[in-house]
């Protein structure tokens, strides 16, 4: 018995673990594998939330331009005309929406929508506080909530998210899709309950950089008024990554714009 436990103790000191110089060298092979393997995984999830975004933004245009071809049928769609311009922004937080719209005709703000709408008056339907409810139909009279149910119901589970679509001739010509951004479109919101807003910052998503000038970078909103889409493609300045926005968001367009990499002073 003891002849046994002498012969294990020696083997036991015979036993050599790894040496300092060995274990620095295989950290160093592990630091320089994490370096390389880390930004190739961040950047391929990032891409492919962006492209699942893009996609996301492909389908809710369609959705709206379908929605466009349906009450356009009833003679209660937008006017054509290349002068005449809107935007309409849908906003969820915790599953609730909401939908604001602006109209510039001829560069000059529609404050009723009377120049941009046929039927303007259920179109402009408390444009102030649009807030889409279970009850909302495709066929509301309230042809804002109405288009906003068409949004909805191609975002199904959707809980967060900003999107931005840009009309023009009466076709919608662009949308944007940021999914986790919680903004609220800045101005009045009278009506509408406060645990809505409460806490939302209100900013305008999309915000890029434009060129600098004497005073330094300037902020300038990503809002393609005159039709194009976008205007100026050149001049976005985002976070320095394909897709990201200044403030982190990932950024979904229809068509897809290349937002890559740019670095404007």
């Amino acid at each position: 018995m003891l002849k046994f436990f002498y012969r294990s103790l020696r083997k036991t000191k015979n036993k050599k673990g790894f040496t300092l110089v060995e274990m620095i060298v295989v950290v160093a092979i592990i630091a320089v594998l994490a370096a390389i393997i880390v930004p190739t995984i961040t950047d391929y999830y990032r891409r492919s939330r962006v492209a699942s975004a893009n996609a996301t933004a492909s389908e809710i245009r369609n959705h709206i331009q379908y929605f466009l071809m349906e009450i356009a049928i009833t003679g209660k769609g937008m006017k054509h005309g290349q002068d005449i311009n809107c935007q309409m922004m849908f906003m969820v937080d915790k599953g609730e929406w909401m939908v604001k719209t602006e109209c510039k005709v001829n560069g000059k703000n529609d404050s009723n929508g009377s120049l941009t709408f046929n039927d303007h008056e259920n179109w402009w339907k408390n444009n102030a506080n649009g807030v889409l409810l279970d009850t909302t139909t495709r066929q509301d009279q309230n042809h804002q909530l109405a288009m906003c149910r068409a949004v909805a119901d191609c975002c199904p589970g959707l809980q967060t998210g900003f999107i931005m679509a840009f009309f023009t001739d009466g076709q919608c010509r662009g949308v944007v899709y940021m999914p986790d951004c919680n903004y609220i479109w800045p101005g009045n919101y009278s009506g509408i309950p406060s645990s809505l807003t409460r806490g939302r910052p209100q900013k305008r998503p999309a915000l890029v950089h434009g060129r600098t000038d004497a005073q330094g970078p300037r902020l300038k909103e990503f809002s393609p008024w005159a039709g194009n889409w976008p205007q100026f493609a050149d001049d976005q300045f985002w976070s320095g990554m394909a897709g990201i926005d200044y403030e982190g968001f990932v950024v979904g367009t229809s068509p897809v714009i290349d937002l890559g990499e740019c670095n404007h002073g």
